[in-house]
């Protein structure tokens, strides 16, 4: 006897199903952070080693500044390292925020746990000019590759 959620309206499903809808429209994306100089990990051709990489770590302000608007906008900031923050959010949420389309591809997988989805900007991002200046880049996760 399985258990069934009722949504609004007449129609019900069943749980995993109600989880499989709500988690098939969050998209999850690294937002690299520059520094009050303008420089990020995204813009060296030079590699980053001990001897460099304070050049490119973004300050605490900036971090709690970008995560504080993202946030408004909507995003759940999931982790903030010292480069780059990783957030989340609806679908429909990225496309208005950074102004783009996405779809929805899928990513095979040899393992156990079968194919996953994961979603591809059919344009590129832009920025929010409010963040302009503290934001490099996003770049949209996809699931990792797995093998037996």
């Amino acid at each position: 006897m399985g258990c069934k959620i009722t949504s609004y309206g007449s129609s019900s499903v069943s749980p995993s199903s109600f989880v499989k809808q709500v988690m098939a429209e969050k998209v999850t994306a690294q937002v690299i952070l520059q520094t009050r100089e303008g420089l990020s990990i995204l813009d060296t051709n030079e590699s980053i080693t001990s001897e460099n990489v304070e050049a490119y770590r973004v300050d605490d302000a900036t971090i709690q500044q970008v995560s504080k608007q993202l946030t408004r906008y909507g995003f759940r900031v999931a982790q903030a390292g010292l480069y780059s923050l990783s957030i989340t959010g609806d679908k429909s949420l990225f496309e208005q925020v950074f102004q783009t389309q996405l779809e929805r591809r899928s990513a095979t997988s040899t393992s156990e746990l079968g194919a996953s989805s994961y979603y591809e900007a059919l344009n590129p991002l832009q920025i929010p000019e409010e963040l302009s200046n503290q934001i490099a880049g996003v770049t949209l996760s996809r699931p990792p590759e797995l093998f037996p």
